[in-house]
């Protein structure tokens, strides 16, 4: 069974962009058939471009989309609350993964890996509603800790080559736990969080992802 979970998605208001086009309009208009060589004349043409903006302003049609980074998610339930809570987080973070690789830019290779990582654990546990309790550390620390260097890139930190680095050492501990699921070996996370924090420190970028950290289990 499916579920649908309301994420606040939001509806976003936009003002046509026809006031500014007939704005402009009428400035060329004026310009075409008045005189516009002297100060005065400017002055007025400006006058007339401005009650025209405002006038069809006045009129002008709004637009409304939603928020394509809010909008609801479609998640198994699988009746094991635990699984369900991993699942629906698990499927927000590959959602907001998703949205970053389309993005674009150097990192977006690794980005999108790290997505189909989250879509592949996403799909085991549906599978194997049981084995959530597991992936705890995935959506308490590895997922947030690649969002958080994710958004610092995308405000402009830089530190492409490092961030890249912290990124590859997130996705080999995903990847391990899904091999790990599928054979049901012990997962020895604590060590797999302390190779990773030192990754982040030796890259720098521990005051990045320290918040993220979640809870131990």
């Amino acid at each position: 069974m499916k579920k649908k979970h309301e994420t606040g998605a939001t509806r976003v208001l936009v003002r046509s962009s026809i006031p500014l086009f007939a704005a402009g309009t009428a400035w060329v208009a004026y310009a075409l058939c008045l005189p516009l060589y002297r100060a005065s004349d400017v002055l007025v043409a400006a006058a007339v471009s401005a009650f025209v903006y405002v006038l069809v302003y006045a009129f002008a049609p709004f637009r409304f989309f939603l928020n394509p980074a809010k909008e609801a998610l479609i998640v198994e339930q699988t009746g094991d609350e635990t699984a369900d809570e991993i699942l629906l987080r698990l499927k927000g973070f590959a959602g907001e993964l998703r949205q970053s690789a389309s993005s674009g830019g150097p990192l977006a290779p690794r980005i999108h890996a790290l997505q189909e990582a989250a879509d592949k654990l996403y799909s085991h546990v549906c599978k194997a509603p049981p084995q959530a309790r597991r992936l705890r550390k995935t959506v308490d620390y590895y997922l947030p800790c690649a969002i958080k260097l994710i958004q610092a890139h995308k405000d402009g930190i830089g530190l492409t080559d490092r961030i890249g680095r912290a990124l590859d050492g997130v996705l080999a501990a995903l990847f391990q736990q899904l091999q790990m699921l599928h054979t049901d070996a012990a997962l020895d996370l604590e060590t797999d969080i302390t190779v990773l924090s030192q990754v982040l420190a030796r890259e720098g970028l521990s005051h990045i992802t320290e918040p993220a950290r979640g809870p131990s289990i």
